[in-house]
Parts: structure tokens; C-alpha cells; sequence
């Protein structure tokens, strides 16, 4: 017979103080990042994608540090907590599916993505 337990968990304690992703989280300014990402009113990201542009851009980091594609970097945000914590995702909040980096590439463009990269 199978039994449902509860337990509480707090996703920050998944990853461990000396995680990479900790040590980057503690030296970027997103917020910084954020607000040198100019797009017109008609390619927000927002309301088109579902995800805020910090967390896209955090996303998009990781995407780059791990070498990922657009499919594989959805199979990986979804089934890694560290990298929900990075990218302020709950354990059991929906991530992007591979498509969203892939409009998110397009809409950033090459000029933008590269900015975001220079600040990093």
C-alpha cells in the first residue's frame, strides 16, 4: 500500500553554500542587468512569454554556462533545484518550455544578449 507524506522543504536549503551558482547569484546585479534591456512596447517579453525578463535573463546565463540548448535547457531548469533557485523558481513552479528560450533569443537579439553578457 502506498502512503502520501508532506513535508516541508525550502528550496534554498537544497543547494549548498559553496555552489557555484551561489557565488555568481552573490556577484551579479540582475536588477542592473534588467534595466539596460530596451524593447519596444510591442516586443514585451512579459505578457507574450509568462516569465519576468529577470528570470529569462538568469535562465539565459545558465543556458550559456552549461552549454545547453533551448530542449535541453528545459529538461535541465525543470529537474535541477539549483537551478530553480537561481532563477527564483519554486520547487514546483512551471518552467519554460524549450520554445520560450528560443523567443527570448529572437527578441533580445544578438546586440542585446551580448550587452547582458558584458555585464556579467
Amino acid at each position: 500500500m502506498n502512503s502520501l507524506q508532506a513535508e516541508m522543504v525550502i528550496l534554498d536549503t537544497l543547494v549548498p553554500e559553496k555552489h557555484t551558482y551561489r557565488k555568481l547569484k552573490a556577484l551579479i546585479d540582475f536588477h542592473k542587468i534588467v534595466k539596460t534591456v530596451v524593447l519596444p512596447e510591442k516586443e514585451s517579453l512579459a505578457g507574450a512569454i509568462g516569465f519576468r525578463l529577470d528570470r529569462l535573463i538568469m535562465c539565459l546565463i545558465l543556458q550559456f554556462m552549461e552549454d545547453l540548448s533551448d530542449r535541453e535547457m528545459e529538461r535541465f531548469i525543470a529537474e535541477n533545484n539549483a537551478d530553480k533557485w537561481f532563477c527564483d523558481f519554486s520547487i514546483t513552479e512551471k518552467t519554460p518550455y524549450y520554445s520560450v528560450f528560443s523567443k527570448v533569443h529572437k527578441k533580445l537579439g544578438c546586440k542585446q544578449i551580448s550587452n547582458i553578457f558584458k555585464e556579467v
